[in-house]
């Protein structure tokens, strides 16, 4: 990489980055990283760190994944990078339903396993979380997408995200642990 210098821990710890992301999602950027996980091999092996095991080392245990069309993940991590609006077609788990949506991208969520879409939905004039995987058409679209700022958008994945939006209505302590992407 022209201009940009990794030391032995550093090179490690992207390949093992690569790993991981292997592990909890397999193949879902494994075209996009593949050159860089080969430039990253070959300057290992020419400092003598080349250890082929050393990322097998670390494993991730998933429960309940669910696998999102490649095409739609890209096109939806896209549209929030280029703040782009989607053109979605949702297939909704609850209704059994499928309906066409325009949103506006905010942010991609991993959360328990499983991506979400956190956008503005134009339909329904609000925030919403879709599921990737239940994103049966997507396309991305030439409009500005509707800027979220980061506290309304953080209110409404506020309690139990994946299970409930919006703020709770009542506190009850719990211990959890989430894990948010963030693009802004």
């Amino acid at each position: 990489m022209p201009g940009v210098w990794f030391d032995a821990q550093e090179l490690h710890a992207l390949l093992t980055m690569q790993q991981l992301l292997e592990q909890i999602q397999p193949g879902l950027l494994a075209l996009q990283l593949k050159p860089m996980q080969e430039r990253l091999k070959k300057i290992l092996a020419t400092q003598q760190l080349n250890d082929p095991d050393a990322v097998k080392r670390i494993r991730i245990l998933t429960m309940l994944s669910r696998q999102p069309a490649l095409q739609h993940f890209q096109s939806a991590a896209s549209a929030v990078l280029q703040r782009k609006q989607l053109d979605i077609v949702y297939h909704s788990r609850g209704r059994d339903q499928q309906t066409e949506r325009i949103v506006s991208p905010q942010r991609l969520t991993h959360y328990r396993d499983n991506w979400y879409l956190d956008a503005w939905c134009h339909k329904r004039e609000a925030l919403r979380s879709f599921a990737v995987e239940r994103i049966a058409a997507c396309q991305m679209l030439d409009h500005t997408a509707r800027n979220i700022n980061d506290s309304e958008l953080n209110g409404h994945s506020a309690s139990s995200y994946g299970i409930f939006a919006g703020q709770a209505n009542s506190a009850r302590p719990q211990s959890r642990v989430r894990i948010e992407i963030a693009t802004d």
